[in-house]
C-alpha cells in the first residue's frame, strides 16, 4: 500500500518476519520483528542481551554469536528457531554441542525455554541415535560434535531439519580434522546456520578459517595456505614457525560476520548473586562404588 506523509510517498510493508528477511537482503535496515511481535515464552524473562542477539539471529541465514559465557546465548538461539518456526520459516532445528552439554545445558534449556517443543537428544549407539531421530514430535535434535558423523546419512536424507546451531563453534577450527570436513559439506545444505563461541580464535587469528569455511565461505579465501599468508608472517628462522602480522585479529573478525559480541558486563539485568544447581554425571569410579553399595 502507498501512504503520503510530509508530501512524500512511502510504501507500507507487513512487519513479518518474511517481508523483514526480504527488505534486509535488498539493503533496507528493516527492525527484526522479534523484537516486538513475539511472546518469549518460557520460565525467564529475556535480557536486553539476548533479545539482540535473537534479532541477529532471525533476520541473518548465516550468523556467529560470540557473546561472553554468562548471557545466555543458549535461550537466544531457542527463542530464535521458536520465532521462525511459528512464523512458517522454518521446520525442525539440529544443535550440535559438546557431549558434557547435551542434557544438562540443552535439553534442560529447552524445557525452560521453549516448554512446547520436544526436544531429544542424539546419543547412544548408531542404532539408538536413529531411534530418537526417527521421533516425528520432536522438534529439536541435540547430538556432540563427533556424533555427526555416526549418523551422517540419516541426517542429509532429512529435508525437514532445516535450522543448525553450532554450539563452541571454535571446536572446528582444525581445517584438517575429520568432523571439520564433514561439518563444511553438512551445514550449506541448512536453511539456517547459527555458529556460537566465546573464543573463536583461542590460538591463532587463523583459527576462524575453518569457522567460517562452515558458515559464510565467502568471507575467507578457499585455501587455508592463502588465508594463512594473508594474517600471517612467517618466520625468518623457521619455515614451521608463523607470527601475526598488526591487523590479524581485526582481519580474522571480519570474517565471522554478521556477528553480535556482548560481554558479561552488558547484562545489566543481572542479580548481584545467581544460584544454580548443576548436575554432574558420576565418573567410572564413582559409578562402581555407587553399583556395589546398592548391591550389598
Amino acid at each position: 500500500k502507498e501512504l503520503t506523509l510530509n508530501g512524500e510517498i512511502h510504501l507500507v510493508v507487513p512487519h513479518g518476519a518474511v517481508e523483514t528477511f526480504m527488505l534486509r537482503r535488498h539493503g533496507f535496515d528493516a527492525p527484526a520483528p522479534i523484537m516486538s511481535h513475539y511472546e518469549w515464552p518460557g520460565n525467564l524473562a529475556p535480557f536486553e542481551v539476548q533479545k539482540k542477539t535473537a534479532a541477529l539471529l532471525t533476520t541473518n541465514d548465516r550468523a556467529y554469536v560470540l557473546n561472553d559465557l554468562g548471557t545466555g546465548k543458549t535461550r537466544s538461539m531457542l527463542w530464535s528457531y521458536d520465532y521462525l518456526r511459528s512464523n512458517g520459516m522454518a521446520q525442525k532445528m539440529l544443535v550440535v554441542a559438546p557431549l558434557s552439554t547435551l542434557e544438562f545445558t540443552w535439553k534442560r534449556e529447552a524445557f525452560n525455554t521453549v516448554p512446547h517443543l520436544k526436544c531429544v537428544v542424539l546419543h547412544g549407539t548408531k542404532a539408538q541415535r536413529l531411534k530418537k531421530l526417527a521421533d516425528p514430535e520432536a522438534a529439536i535434535y541435540v547430538i556432540n560434535h563427533d556424533g555427526i558423523s555416526v549418523i551422517l546419512d540419516a541426517l542429509l536424507k532429512r529435508t525437514d531439519i532445516d535450522v543448525l546451531g553450532i554450539d563452541e563453534l571454535a571446536v572446528y577450527r582444525n581445517p584438517t580434522a575429520g568432523r571439520t570436513k564433514t561439518m563444511i559439506k553438512f551445514a550449506p545444505r541448512m536453511k539456517w546456520a547459527w555458529g556460537m563461541t566465546g573464543r573463536p580464535i583461542p590460538r591463532s587469528p587463523t583459527d576462524v578459517w575453518a569457522q567460517a569455511r562452515i558458515l559464510t565461505p565467502g568471507n575467507v579465501p578457499k585455501y587455508f595456505a592463502r588465508y594463512r599468508e594473508e594474517l600471517m608472517t612467517r618466520s625468518q628462522h623457521s619455515m614451521f614457525q608463523w607470527f601475526p602480522k598488526p591487523d590479524a585479529v581485526e582481519r580474522a573478525f571480519c570474517a565471522l560476520q554478521p556477528a553480535v559480541r556482548y560481554v558479561i558486563d552488558d547484562v545489566t539485568e543481572l542479580p548481584d548473586l545467581i544460584e544454580r544447581n548443576v548436575d554432574v554425571m558420576m565418573g567410572a569410579k564413582q559409578l562402581k562404588v555407587y553399583k556395589a553399595l546398592a548391591k550389598d
